[in-house]
């Protein structure tokens, strides 16, 4: 175990994400909680929760934390967040826990800028969504130096049910989320087209997707976003095809570190990126069967 049991708990972010992590460990009851949001309105919607101080500035946040939790929307952000907190007074001792999907570079960078300090980084990307955030069933995948992350297990596993330790090295953790991200967003839009063409055919897509389910085809977007989203027409899992574009990046990214060039993930990615170019960037992920259908009749009136 730790030698350090994080009672004094910070977030950096109260977005969508953070906001049900917050409340989660807020009514926990053992932890003071520190949140701070560029935001202004994000953070004060926590005000008024049991042990909650919300920071006007991150450098107060990081004096008052053991534990500062990162939940940003991406690199720029986080390598920014740590710009910040080194121009101010260091901690003697602080654990960053970085559940932002940022990718592999962006931790080297990080844990290289803040070697030597008192401050140790601990990459712990989130998978799971709001929804899971909401019941405390999220997945963290964590690397990062051992004590670090003995420090911030007690608080991950009040947060979700499973708690993946990939490596020691910056940045595993952050090529393992975006592989799976990947893995999601390629089935998802594969699943769109097919759901494209049998509707077209005059299959009834809700017993599609149950065909899926029980046979080979079975993904996350089966099991989960086009039940949920698609079917009800919602298309509000909560994250954009610009989104979609960025994590595709960061496994393109990851992949390189590597040495590699992915086809599957390259051609995935070029065509999320022009759906994003073609209007669709701001909209729900969901959404992408309304672009797939569309893209098919453009080309069906080609000669």
């Amino acid at each position: 175990m730790s030698d350090i049991y994080p009672e004094r708990v910070g977030f950096v972010g109260a977005g969508r994400m953070a906001q049900p992590m917050i409340r989660r460990l807020a009514a926990h009851g053992e932890h003071e909680i520190g949140v701070y949001d560029r935001d202004p309105v994000a953070a004060e919607r926590l005000t008024g929760l049991p042990s909650v101080t919300v920071h006007r500035d991150p450098g107060s946040l990081f004096e008052a934390s053991e534990l500062a939790i990162l939940s940003l929307p991406g690199p720029a952000a986080v390598e920014g967040t740590v710009s910040e907190l080194l121009a101010g007074r260091t901690p003697e001792r602080l654990t960053i826990v970085n559940t932002s999907t940022s990718g592999i570079v962006t931790s080297k960078k990080c844990a290289e800028r803040l070697a030597g300090t008192g401050v140790q980084l601990v990459d712990a990307p989130v998978s799971g969504g709001v929804v899971a955030a909401e019941r405390g069933a999220l997945t963290f995948i964590v690397s990062g130096p051992a004590e670090a992350v003995r420090t911030a297990r007690p608080v991950l596993e009040l947060l979700g049910e499973h708690l993946f330790d990939v490596g020691r090295e910056p940045g595993l953790a952050q090529a393992v989320k975006s592989a799976n991200n990947m893995l999601g967003l390629s089935a998802l839009l594969a699943t769109a087209e097919a759901a494209v063409v049998l509707t077209r055919l005059g299959v009834d897509l809700a017993q599609a997707i149950d065909v899926f389910n029980a046979s080979s085809g079975r993904n996350s977007a089966t099991l989960e976003k086009f039940p949920r989203e698609v079917l009800t027409g919602r298309f509000d899992f909560g994250f954009s095809f610009a989104s979609v574009v960025k994590d595709l990046s960061l496994f393109l990214e990851a992949a390189q570190d590597a040495g590699l060039n992915p086809a599957v993930a390259t051609r995935a990615h070029a065509a999320w990126q022009q759906a994003a170019e073609d209007g669709y960037a701001d909209l729900d992920c969901t959404r992408v069967v309304q672009y797939v259908a569309r893209d098919l009749d453009a080309e069906s009136t080609v000669d």
